[in-house]
């Protein structure tokens, strides 16, 4: 309905959703409420909906989301402060829609502060029995069983110092894995870690990542394979990047590298080095377009074409205008993985740079 541009009857149906799940309810309220807004040009409708978001919402996703959101319906008429809404959003430093909200209100840097340990901090978590045993099982190299422990205590730990140290504990046993999920976890709880959930450190620097530049190499890998180098997918994709063996002996001859499978789930900077160069071949195809480009890395480069002759072409287009492109991606999976991939960008930018420019790569592409 929305294609045939029949947005008044594709309203009326979200409107009436008897979704159960928070998640099914929220995601039907957004639609309710962007069809109204950029649809049906009624704020007013669209901010009831997106208010119904933010009562509903737990995590930073959603609730950056629906803020983000209620400060775009304000900006037209829509009831409340759009400064305000977006201030709220921003909060949330390392998803697509703060990020946009911190450029909307002319934030020059993302709240993503590295969690610093305080002396209580330290002398808690050295106290910990689950942090002994973790010590003691991985010197003994039980490693599976350790993991369960780190899960635990990261679910369970309030202070953003002490998760940090735990974070530490598995980097130094090279689990970039688990240091990663700790982040995850804790964010999920709505605990602030800011730069935490995005650890530096698994690709190597002998690997060669100048087809995507580490940023992007990084962000990738997250979603991919959560920096887990063993990941083979139920498609056979695998390693950090998550590599089709097939495409993978293509890229290794192009690089002059000789090809071995076992290596791509067992050396991260090969596998690195690789999925760099396809990530590379990727944006040039898309005339640097990062939203093309991570969407037919997701759903392959023939769906993303197919998109473009159906919804237009979002390069080049203003911000607003790209951001409903995104939203009119026709797969959850992949409207969501380009979005994830794009806020892991803009947060890897952050630390290695010390700059973000969503905005500016929504548009602009790399260029």
């Amino acid at each position: 309905l929305v294609d045939q541009g029949d947005m008044k009857t594709a309203y009326k149906i979200v409107a009436t959703h008897a979704a159960e799940s928070a998640a099914n309810a929220g995601d039907a309220e957004f639609h309710a409420g962007w069809y109204a807004l950029r649809g049906l040009n009624d704020p007013k409708t669209a901010a009831s909906h997106f208010a119904r978001i933010a009562d509903l919402a737990q995590g930073p996703m959603t609730l950056s989301r629906a803020y983000y959101w209620l400060g775009r319906a304000a900006e037209v008429g829509g009831p409340g402060n759009a400064k305000d809404y977006f201030a709220r959003a921003a909060a949330y430093g390392t998803t697509f829609y703060g990020q946009l909200a911190a450029e909307r209100v002319g934030r020059q840097a993302l709240n993503i502060a590295y969690p610093s340990p305080s002396a209580a901090d330290r002398q808690n978590f050295a106290g910990r029995e689950a942090v002994s045993a973790i010590k003691r099982l991985q010197e003994a190299g039980y490693d599976r069983y350790a993991e369960t422990l780190y899960r635990d205590l990261a679910g369970q730990l309030t202070s953003p110092g002490e998760l940090a140290l735990l974070a530490v504990l598995a980097e130094k046993q090279g689990n970039h894995f688990m240091a990663l999920k700790i982040g995850k976890i804790a964010g999920a709880r709505g605990i602030d870690v800011g730069a935490l959930s995005h650890p530096l450190g698994v690709i190597p620097d002998s690997a060669d990542i100048s087809g995507s530049g580490k940023a992007l190499a990084y962000a990738i890998a997250r979603q991919e394979s959560e920096f887990n180098i063993g990941a083979v997918s139920s498609a056979g994709a695998r390693g950090l990047l998550q590599l089709m063996p097939g495409t993978a002996r293509q890229l290794a001859k192009k690089a002059g590298l000789q090809f071995s499978q076992t290596r791509l789930t067992t050396d991260a900077g090969y596998n690195a080095t690789l999925g760099s160069a396809f990530l590379g071949e990727q944006l040039d195809r898309f005339n640097g377009s990062y939203v093309l480009t991570f969407a037919g890395y997701n759903a392959g480069p023939n769906r993303a074409s197919q998109w473009v002759a159906r919804y237009g072409d979002p390069r080049g287009k203003d911000i607003d205008a790209v951001v409903d492109w995104i939203e009119r991606i026709p797969y959850t999976e992949t409207r969501s993985y380009v979005q994830r991939v794009m806020e892991n960008y803009e947060v890897y930018k952050m630390r290695i740079s010390g700059k973000y420019d969503i905005v500016g790569d929504l548009v602009n592409g790399r260029s």
